[in-house]
């Protein structure tokens, strides 16, 4: 007997084995599509709180300000919903159910008539009628505070919307004629002589647009997949642990003990099995992740496969060491699942590693989860992957399989 007969015989009883195929199989796509629900990215659907909301309150009623909402609204995400009046509008931003309110008081259009050029010129220098931004205004902005950076940038928006409205205004208030002439053949551009060299255009410097390789609405799922895809990968230590338990049990392991095997050939006979579901598996949610949620591949999908089989590899051998140090059910269920579920969570499975701070990713490389989610990020989302970082992660992995399996050979010395 040889190794390749166990792997035959324990590759057929694991296909028999239902139930522990479809949790590798089933259970990732149910996370992945509870989680793509829960961002509002499922199918590439787009929910109505992933867009800035303003509350619009508009109690000056002028030409301008209708303007300068029209402007805003068209603004992406961001959508603009009319309110009657500040109360409701101040009720529903606590509530979350706007991001932030925008009230233009009474004084609006009568503050902007006001406006001299100086005004413009000297607000970066908190001088003159617009020192305090939209508030110089009568413009009053509410939101929560977790909102801030949000409600900032809507605000500077807005500002910069209203000052371009309000340049011609305030040109039209100088004292100088020449200004007011300026500014009145600025807004009659047809009496102008476009030929003129006062009116050429200055040369607009080209701006080269880098490919994302891949779309909006299935970016979420480049990282949920592989993700948990990695995940899963991992659970594979409990159905092997069982698996060692079981024989060990039955005294099966006792007997290829002493069959005419190498130790070694032993325990690479009872980790092929699971390496080959471990890369069927890999492979089917990828093919899954490409045909429900339309995630992508990467510009070069053969970048996958080192990346599939190194991250299997990694599994199988931990597998194999946690199989080979278990005693029972209940270490099975206590110790495995406890590793699995913390290094996945340290490795970035559930949280992206992007989201991380410095210190976070710096802790997560202890894990080989984390090489793994490095590796696809860079072959998935990067137009132009650098090999490099993916053949990095790789042997990376590697030196965790070699690991794991030599610790897992050492452990099976001990095993009754």
């Amino acid at each position: 007997m040889g190794w390749f007969h166990l792997t035959w015989k324990d590759l057929r009883l694991q296909m028999r084995d239902r139930r522990s195929l479809a949790v590798l199989l089933i259970l990732p796509l149910i996370f992945i599509s509870i989680i793509g629900l829960s961002t509002g990215k499922l199918l590439g659907w787009r929910a109505s709180n992933q867009v800035i909301q303003v509350a619009w309150v508009d109690r000056d009623g002028g030409e301008l300000a209708k303007r300068l909402q029209a402007k805003l609204a068209e603004k992406g995400d961001i959508q603009v919903i009319t309110y009657p009046d500040a109360v409701a509008a101040k009720r529903d931003v606590i509530s979350g159910k706007a991001t932030l309110s925008l009230i233009i008081g009474p004084e609006f259009q009568k503050r902007i008539d006001e406006l001299e050029l100086r005004d413009i010129f000297l607000r970066k220098q908190g001088k003159g009628r617009l020192a305090n931004g939209l508030a110089s205004l009568d413009i009053e902005v509410q939101t929560k505070a977790s909102w801030s950076w949000v409600s900032k940038l809507v605000s500077n928006n807005l500002f910069s919307l209203t000052i371009d409205e309000a340049f011609p205004i305030a040109a039209q208030n100088h004292n100088d004629p020449r200004v007011r002439a300026t500014i009145r053949n600025m807004q009659t551009p047809e009496s102008d002589d476009l030929d003129s060299p006062d009116n050429v255009s200055p040369p607009v410097a080209s701006v080269a647009s880098v490919p994302e390789g891949r779309t909006a609405k299935a970016s979420i799922y480049d990282r949920l997949v592989p993700g948990f895809t990695v995940m899963f990968t991992f659970f594979l230590v409990n159905v092997m642990a069982r698996s060692f338990i079981a024989e060990r049990d039955l005294g099966t392991l006792r007997r290829l003990r002493i069959a005419p095997i190498t130790p070694a050939g032993l325990l690479i006979g009872k980790t092929l099995p699971y390496l080959v579901v471990s890369l069927l598996q890999s492979a089917a949610l990828f093919v899954f992740g490409r045909l429900s949620y339309g995630m992508t591949w990467g510009e070069q999908p053969l970048l996958l496969l080192p990346i599939i089989l190194c991250t299997s590899l990694a599994a199988t051998s931990l597998g194999l060491l946690i199989a080979t140090s278990v005693r029972t059910d209940s270490q099975v269920a206590s110790y495995s699942n406890l590793i699995v579920i913390t290094t996945a969570g340290i490795g970035g499975c559930f949280v992206p590693r992007d989201w991380m701070p410095e210190l976070m990713k710096e802790i997560s490389v202890v894990t080989p989860h984390s090489w793994s989610l490095i590796a696809y990020l860079e072959a998935m989302t990067n137009p132009l992957p650098d090999v490099a970082v993916i053949k990095q992660s790789c042997l990376v992995l590697l030196g965790f399989s070699a690991l794991f399996f030599a610790a897992g050979c050492w452990r099976f010395r001990s095993l009754a």
